[in-house]
């Protein structure tokens, strides 16, 4: 062989475990001394996080009252799964107002969890809030959840004085 050339093949993976592998390649004269060689990690598997349910209660709630907060989710794939758990919760106009993360680690697959927080809602102002629920994970993100929760509507009621 003169000049560039390429070689393509083929590796059979079944009944390997899912994992980081090491390809070595190598090219070699026609007397067998090693020209170069070229080392490439690859990693079979798939790591998958999916959310399951995303939960806010008492909704709807007095401000001061305090919220409890809750994201689930499950590792959909073959690889343990290492990231973080985050709620965060948005006022009407959009602006992040609080933030809870939780640390996920070597989440198996097809195991589930669970994070779980109280939002403190002192001084919030009556209205809708927007909570978002998503775990990162290897430079991934699952598609976040979303709900909507409001502060108790207010019923003012007019005052009518009657004379007798």
């Amino acid at each position: 062989v003169e000049g560039l050339a390429t070689y393509f093949d083929q590796w059979d993976t079944t009944g390997y475990a899912p994992g980081s592998y090491f390809i070595e390649g190598m090219l070699r004269d026609t007397e067998g001394k090693i020209l170069d060689r070229a080392l490439a990690e690859v990693s079979l598997g798939i790591s998958l996080a999916e959310l399951t349910a995303l939960t806010a209660s008492p909704d709807p709630f007095d401000p001061g009252e305090p919220v409890n907060l809750s994201l689930n989710y499950a590792n959909a794939g073959t690889l343990p799964i290492s990231g973080t758990a985050s709620i965060d919760v948005y006022s009407a106009e959009g602006s992040i107002i609080a933030q809870f993360s939780e640390l996920v680690v070597d989440l198996a697959p097809g195991a589930s969890g669970q994070f779980d927080s109280i939002w403190d809602t002192t001084g919030v102002p009556e209205g809708t809030f927007r909570i978002l629920g998503q775990v990162l994970y290897y430079s991934k993100a699952t598609e976040p959840r979303v709900i909507d929760i409001r502060t108790k509507l207010r019923i003012y009621l007019p005052l009518v004085l009657k004379e007798d």
